[in-house]
């Protein structure tokens, strides 16, 4: 796979990630936990740091929540 395609994969898999609701956010870190298991010691931690802000009730934006409120705020909607 080159590099490209690489690079547009894990786009792809960052947007999806994005636009998944609380719960659905929850059963992949489950499951990405199991995978990494401390083996990729750097998606551990993003992966225990996002789950942390869900259980302690901090607000959660999708993506296209976030880039309509940029819009908005630049006066571009």
């Amino acid at each position: 796979m080159k590099s490209s395609d690489n690079d547009a994969l894990r786009l792809k898999v960052i947007q999806d990630v994005m636009e998944l609701d609380d719960d659905n956010l929850r059963k992949l870190h489950e499951v990405m936990t199991l995978v990494s298991n401390k083996h990729n010691p750097v998606l551990y931690d993003l992966l225990h740091s996002s789950v942390e802000e869900l259980e302690e009730n901090l607000p959660t934006y999708a993506t296209k929540e976030v880039m309509d409120e940029m819009d908005s705020v630049m006066g571009w909607k």
